[in-house]
């Protein structure tokens, strides 16, 4: 009987300490502007369109994982304004590493500060949106498909869970020439 107890002490031990070294190696290895490249380079192939960070990122790991960006502009797409279609100065999300190992990913509030949308359809009743949704791609002009459960290499989920959006201090603009639709909508918190 205490064998086993030790056995099982030491396992416990074990399983608390090591997210714990593994989270104090990665705050020391990780470089943020690894992870800012990365996130640009994913949004580009899958969008065409330009992410750039140029706020801080900042990461935590135990117990969960989370991730602080500073200010974030994805571009407008080709065709419309040079501005950028959506600009935020900080979004916050936090995700728990032990329901990982289930195959479920657990998200925290998705948290987005101050959100600055441009929405806009052009003369020919195109938005600069619709190639986010999985439509057409503005950059290829070809239309993207969604995937199939075949296509899906890395395994199934088990489940997705987010705890919420928050949205503050955002400001959401609509033009729509074709409709002479003009809106602009303050507002201080979208829960």
């Amino acid at each position: 009987m205490n064998r086993t107890v030790k056995v099982l002490s030491t396992v416990i031990a074990v399983v608390i300490l090591l997210p714990v070294i593994a989270a104090i190696i990665a705050s020391q290895v990780i470089d943020t502007d690894d992870i800012k490249r990365i996130a640009a380079d994913q949004v580009a192939s899958q969008t065409g369109r330009k992410l750039t960070i140029d706020g801080d990122v900042d990461l935590s790991f135990f117990p969960w994982l989370s991730l602080d960006l500073g200010h974030t502009q994805l571009s407008n797409a080709p065709g419309f304004s040079p501005a950028a279609m959506v600009e935020i100065d900080r979004i916050s999300v936090s995700l728990k590493i032990l329901p990982l190992l289930f195959g479920t990913i657990e998200l925290d509030t998705l948290t987005l500060a101050g959100l600055h949308a441009d929405l806009q359809i052009n003369a020919d009743g195109e938005s600069n949106f619709a190639d986010l949704g999985g439509g057409t791609n503005a950059s290829a002009g070809a239309t993207q498909e969604s995937p199939t459960k075949n296509d899906n290499k890395g395994g199934a989920l088990a489940a997705f869970t987010l705890g919420g959006v928050e949205i503050t201090d955002a400001k959401i603009r609509w033009r729509d020439p074709v409709s002479y639709t003009h809106l602009t909508l303050p507002t201080k918190r979208i829960v």
